[in-house]
């Protein structure tokens, strides 16, 4: 007899999958809720990378680095809610920055991480983070990190 999952071909997520998803998916909602000002938005744009995640969750693996693959992830699902932010939003820098300086900078000066953390969560070295963070400060005349 053929069970509805192999019916369906429908594999439930691996241990890998489900314990990355517990590691990353309140730093997630909080970098989603910055972005878009919107605790539902947000909500919505972190189940969408979860379930994209969920879908090429083999490719994930096997890239340079998980975090940095799934960070795009990210950052994709939450341009796909861009509408609900609203004006005053810190995020508005956004357009004057190359996106991994503008997450950086949000990171690190918005949400108030540390450097190492920040960097994780993107799937960077600690200096390039350093590195955006410099190039953002000048841009956008910004107190350089220490």
């Amino acid at each position: 007899m053929t069970t509805p999952a192999r019916r369906c071909r429908i594999r439930p997520p691996s241990v890998e999958f489900t314990a990355f998803c517990q590691l990353y998916r309140r730093a997630y909602l909080d970098y989603a809720r910055a972005r878009t000002g919107s605790d539902s938005c947000a909500q919505h744009a972190v189940e969408a990378t979860i379930e994209r995640l969920a879908h090429q969750w083999h490719v994930a693996l096997r890239s340079a680095c998980l975090q940095a693959s799934a960070w795009a992830v990210l950052r994709a699902a939450t341009a796909d809610h861009d509408a609900c932010r609203p004006p005053e939003n810190p995020f508005a820098y956004e357009g004057l920055l190359a996106p991994s300086q503008a997450d950086a900078v949000l990171l690190h000066q918005c949400l108030g991480w540390d450097i190492e953390k920040a960097a994780e969560l993107m799937g960077a070295h600690p200096s390039s983070l350093r590195g955006w963070l410099t190039t953002a400060a000048l841009a956008l005349g910004l107190r350089a990190p220490e």
